[in-house]
């Protein structure tokens, strides 16, 4: 009488046993996730001499942020293998597995982030470097491509005034734009373009270029006539 029934006794649920396949793929996990880490660091490091005063020249700046954007991927690689190796069930998985697992996730999707803001700081500075890269490169080729004009318009104005006459243009024309112009084009083409001047002058060279390829459309049109009807004849 008065008795208060026995307490019951509480068991711990067993944790379930883990499998061979889920050792070896917490194994690789465990051997590939501080890789990554390693990865994203030598990124950091080759990244943080281009922040702010560097002084490197255009050249090797542009040398520098690609290495960077290459180390970027390799990092990218990297992480998405140790990614790729999480398990996605979680279940029969011990609770010391479960926050391992979010342990490793946490730790990766850090690391993604870490490598997308390095980028995010290097990326503009190539693309910065490169577009002046690319300007001056097109500066340097038209430069270039003056100082050529300019050397064949000399050797073809041959009374050097300037100007080239009919003669002196049909010259050019064939070697400048490998044609040779028929007569009567010559004519029309010097009559356009000089227009009452005393000849054309290399400030009316890009009008001689449309008329010129004008003219060759024409020659090749009708070079085709003929070999259409020289074929049809026969």
């Amino acid at each position: 009488f008065g008795q208060q029934p026995p307490a019951l006794a509480h068991h711990a649920v067993p944790e379930p046993e883990e499998d061979e396949l889920s050792k070896l793929v917490f194994a690789h996990l465990e051997a590939s996730m501080p890789k990554a880490s390693e990865k994203v660091a030598e990124l950091q490091a080759l990244a943080t001499p281009l922040i702010g005063e560097h002084g490197l020249n255009q050249a090797d700046l542009l040398k520098r942020c690609q290495e960077v954007e290459a180390a970027g991927e390799v990092a990218k690689t990297v992480q998405k293998e140790c990614k790729d190796l999480m398990p996605r069930d979680t279940q029969g998985m011990s609770q010391a597995r479960k926050a391992e697992l979010t342990a490793h996730s946490a730790k990766l999707a850090s690391l993604a982030r870490d490598i997308e803001l390095i980028l995010a700081k290097v990326q503009p500075m190539r693309q910065a470097v490169q577009a002046e890269s690319e300007k001056e490169a097109r500066k340097a080729a038209a430069a270039k491509e003056e100082e050529r004009v300019n050397a064949l318009w000399a050797q073809h104005d041959v009374d050097q005034d300037g100007f080239l006459n009919r003669q002196e243009l049909q010259s050019f024309v064939k070697e400048e734009f490998n044609f040779e112009l028929a007569e009567d084009k010559v004519e029309s083409t010097f009559s356009s373009i000089a227009d009452g001047k005393v000849g054309v002058s290399k400030d009316d060279l890009a009008r001689l270029r449309m008329m010129v390829g004008i003219a060759r459309e024409e020659a090749k049109s009708k070079q085709r006539r003929l070999e259409t009807d020289s074929g049809q004849a026969a």
